[in-house]
């Protein structure tokens, strides 16, 4: 009976998926044959009854009820988050399991997606023992901030030599108390780009700093390359600091050169102490050369060693190029040129942040306040002559002195005449002086206009 049970209720499950009943007889088949199934041979049909009283058999289903449901922990994991976030390709440094002793390294080429849930100590470096010279390293920063005490925040090993771009998007801090480190240390000599994706230059932002350090900001370590060169920051921004290492170049004390070092229409600030806020690091730095400025709002200050150019008993610089933008610096060392000619900054002010023209072409940005809120000045970089810049509706020419370098505007003050109450008292002979004096543009009588 139990037999008949099991193959009716297989005989109706078969009926429901429309299979074929002869496919569960697969003995009644020899030599790949199909024997004929005799109308004896037919499985019994059961009646609802006899269905119900196989249900009442010893192996029976068990059944749930509401109150045994097991109850589930709606509450998040951070296991479980941070395997959500690794499915959607980004890893969360704070959580990560694939960070090893506080450090996540990169070590084959593609795209590297980053977060922080919140600021950690946690590092990324990257290792190019697997990676070829031609391959392609993308590092995307999403609101990361890393503030260690040991080692750079983002390290690029000497090893690299693919080309490496960083993502911007959002505010990522990357911020080292290791005074022999740099905040983003850059220890090879292969590309590193820095960008956003997005055309407004304030959607990827970037502070990095080495703070109280002998080595850059962004660049060289104290203890890593000897020199420091091929850096591009385009469309974003940047702020990066350090005390005896430059904003952006070199580390205190090596003896290699800082070369090509590009920014293109970004907003950057960089300071240093002792090293140049762009350029070498303070008594280091054989040569710098090769840093150019596109079109691009820039701060650039050191206490002791120049804005742009050497740091603090080093070497100076040559090779510095300024095309447009706004590029204030507390010095430039050298003599820096646009494409063609040798430039000297001119100092233009525009509190309305009006249009502004040089010699009848446009010019941007209109002022400094991409990199310093309040300051309305405009810091352009033009040829040693004499110049007429628009703001606005008003024309000013500037006079270029060789003898100092500077500008000078060639506003001429308005001319006055003082007229003494007692001697012309204000009647009709006041309307008839004024018409017969030319260039008289105010009249002063007894103190009022």
């Amino acid at each position: 009976m139990r037999k008949k049970l099991l193959a009716g209720m297989l005989a109706l499950a078969l009926c429901s998926t429309n299979m074929p009943l002869q496919t569960i007889f697969a003995e009644e088949f020899t030599s790949g044959n199909q024997d004929v199934v005799s109308e004896e041979e037919t499985p019994e049909i059961f009646t609802n009854e006899e269905l119900e009283a196989a249900g009442e058999t010893d192996e029976e289903l068990s059944v749930f009820s509401s109150e045994e449901v097991p109850e589930f922990n709606d509450a998040p994991d951070e296991a479980m988050a941070a395997a959500e976030n690794e499915q959607a390709g980004e890893i969360d440094l704070t959580t990560s399991n694939k960070v090893v002793n506080g450090v996540y390294t990169i070590s084959s080429a593609g795209d590297h997606k980053f977060i922080c849930s919140q600021e950690t100590g946690n590092r990324i470096v990257v290792d190019g023992a697997n990676i070829s010279a031609k391959d392609k390293i993308n590092i995307y920063l999403i609101n990361v901030s890393i503030n260690t005490s040991v080692d750079s925040a983002l390290r690029i090993k000497g090893n690299v030599e693919a080309a490496v771009t960083i993502h911007l998007t959002g505010t990522n801090s990357l911020i080292t108390k290791d005074n022999v480190c740099a905040g983003l240390q850059k220890d090879n000599k292969a590309q590193l780009i820095i960008k956003t994706n997005n055309s407004d230059a304030t959607a990827g932002i970037l502070n990095a700093r080495s703070i109280d350090g002998d080595s850059a900001g962004i660049g060289g370590g104290f203890y890593g390359s000897v020199s420091c060169s091929n850096i591009i920051i385009d469309s974003c921004s940047v702020i990066a600091s350090s005390k005896y290492g430059a904003g952006i170049g070199g580390s205190k004390q090596r003896a290699g050169s800082v070369s090509d070092i590009i920014i293109n229409s970004s907003s950057v600030t960089a300071s240093s102490t002792d090293g140049a806020g762009i350029g070498g690091g303070g008594y280091g730095a054989s040569s710098v050369s090769g840093i150019t400025i596109n079109s691009s709002s820039v701060t650039a200050s050191s206490t002791n060693g120049a804005g742009i150019g050497g740091g603090k008993g080093g070497a100076g610089s040559n090779n510095i190029t300024i095309n447009g933008g706004s590029v204030k610096a507390s010095s430039v060392s050298g003599s820096p040129k646009n494409d063609q000619d040798e430039v000297c900054c001119c100092t233009i002010n525009n509190p309305g942040s009006l249009e502004v023209k040089v010699d009848g072409s446009p010019w941007t940005p209109v002022n400094h306040t991409n990199v310093e809120p309040n300051n309305t000045n405009l810091y352009a970089w033009l040829t040693g002559e004499d110049h007429v810049i628009t703001v606005g509706e008003n024309e000013t020419s500037y006079i270029f002195d060789s003898e100092s370098n500077k500008f000078k505007s060639n506003i001429t003050a308005p001319q006055v005449l003082k007229i003494n109450s007692d001697v012309l008292s204000l009647s009709s002979d006041y309307k008839g002086l004024y018409e017969k004096v030319e260039g008289i543009d105010t009249f002063l009588i007894g103190g009022s206009d």
